[in-house]
């Protein structure tokens, strides 16, 4: 019998499976995590920070992190990290907030988005995406990006030019994760039975004929029957489900209404970790509003836009912005509350996952991209060294990529040594792990 590639690859219905052969195999390998896994989340919040507010210790108490002070020993707070891959970019894309918003998980020279009139920009792949590609190979979705009114703006991006579009609509995102948790276990069942019987069958027709193939033609073979398998996993894996994994109830929030944005965020919130508790991702992404955004955080009784107010100078405007900081710390807080409320292993969901705070810029309402201030919470099991406030002046924020890449990577791969322009990157951050 002569095997139709064509029919073979339409047959089984996996994109894994269309891959090259060796892309395949090298893909497979890269997701072989076993007992609990390692996690990341990435909480973006827009217009960088106000400095008055920040602290300079993990002394918490009176600044704009104070919210997270019950979580204190699960911190890494720092300070000093520069976006120097921004001031070596070539095509600055006019200096402004999407210029950090370009750099700031890519950390490489920015291009802008062919027909693209709202200015975005994209460099190579972020580190986020390259996380997941090592480590979300063996889950039924290899990330989950949630958007807050972010309006179609990536932060994250799979290479040049290809940005990875977050999902703005709470019901959207529910139906995607969760619809097989959501119907009758003998449904279920029955589901992933078909599914298995119909990869049996396939991956059995082409173990038949590998004892006709050359040497060659088998190593291709086994690549292919590899990627078989690693898409029967993704579509029925239940191995690494804790048991704080259960079917969230459907929200009701619409992801296009901005007048319920902290309800909008709390839904994408409450969404997220159950998906990390499923083990249905392990990297996901929290992303408020976008760079320079321009709405009015009338939730804290503010009239002006959180855009104009970060570039304002006066005693009021650095009292709103610290308000509108302490807020999205809240949002953190609930966030790491609901994962540390999560048996795992012998610890919680938030031991096993590192979530990083990031905004697109440093003080000056995100045009400085110096002195970055990047929150790391979560990962002791992981290997953070939690519970320290950092700083790192005049090093490339880069340099924190690099580290947390090789940090939440099997290791099976090897360590990455630099991240993002190689010009300005140094290597890695060891003070941060244990």
């Amino acid at each position: 019998m002569k095997l139709n590639r064509r029919s073979f690859l339409r047959g089984v219905g996996g994109t894994a499976v269309g891959l090259p052969f060796l892309n395949a195999m090298r893909t497979v390998a890269r997701g072989g995590a076993t007992g609990v896994p390692k996690r990341l989340v990435v909480f973006y919040s827009p217009n960088g920070f106000e400095m008055s507010g920040w602290p300079t210790s993990m002394s918490l108490g009176g600044t704009s992190l104070e919210p997270l002070a019950p979580f204190a020993s699960d911190l890494i707070v720092t300070a000093g990290l520069d976006m120097q891959s921004a001031f070596a970019d070539p095509n600055p894309n006019d200096g402004s907030h999407y210029n950090g918003w370009a750099h700031c998980l890519v950390a490489d020279d920015s291009y802008p988005v062919p027909g693209d009139s709202a200015g975005r920009t994209g460099g190579n792949v972020s580190f986020d995406m390259l996380v997941a590609d090592r480590i979300g190979r063996s889950t039924r979705f290899v990330s989950s990006l949630h958007g807050i009114c972010s309006e179609n703006n990536p932060l994250s991006w799979l290479g040049p030019n290809m940005p990875a579009i977050p999902d703005d609509d709470p019901q959207a995102v529910f139906s995607r994760l969760f619809s097989d948790l959501s119907v009758a276990p003998s449904e279920l069942d029955r589901v992933r039975s078909r599914r298995q019987s119909i990869l049996d069958f396939v991956s059995g027709s082409t173990e038949r004929l590998a004892c006709r193939l050359g040497a060659e033609d088998r190593v291709r073979l086994d690549a292919h029957l590899t990627a078989v398998r690693d898409v029967e996993a993704r579509l029925g894996a239940t191995a690494s489900i804790g048991a704080a994994c259960a079917a969230p109830g459907a929200p009701s929030e619409d992801g296009r209404d901005p007048s319920r944005y902290p309800d909008i965020g709390r839904a994408h919130m409450d969404l997220l970790a159950m998906g990390l508790a499923c083990d249905l991702t392990r990297v996901g992404s929290i992303q408020w509003s976008h760079a320079a955004d321009g709405k009015i955080p009338f939730w804290l009784g503010l009239s002006e836009n959180h855009h104009d107010i970060s570039h304002q100078t006066s005693d009021d405007a650095r009292r709103s912005l610290i308000r509108i900081n302490t807020w999205y710390a809240e949002q953190l807080a609930y966030f790491l509350g609901l994962l540390r409320g999560m048996p795992e292993g012998d610890g919680t969901v938030l031991d096993n996952t590192v979530v990083a705070w990031v905004s697109e810029g440093g003080p000056d309402g995100g045009h400085n991209r110096r002195d970055l201030r990047i929150t790391l919470a979560g990962g002791s099991a992981v290997g953070l060294r939690t519970g320290q406030f950092l700083s790192f002046p005049g090093t490339a924020h880069n340099n924190l990529w690099v580290e947390l890449i090789n940090l939440l990577s099997p290791s099976t791969l090897a360590p990455v040594t630099t991240f993002g322009n190689a010009e300005v990157c140094t290597g890695g951050l060891p003070q941060i792990r244990a």
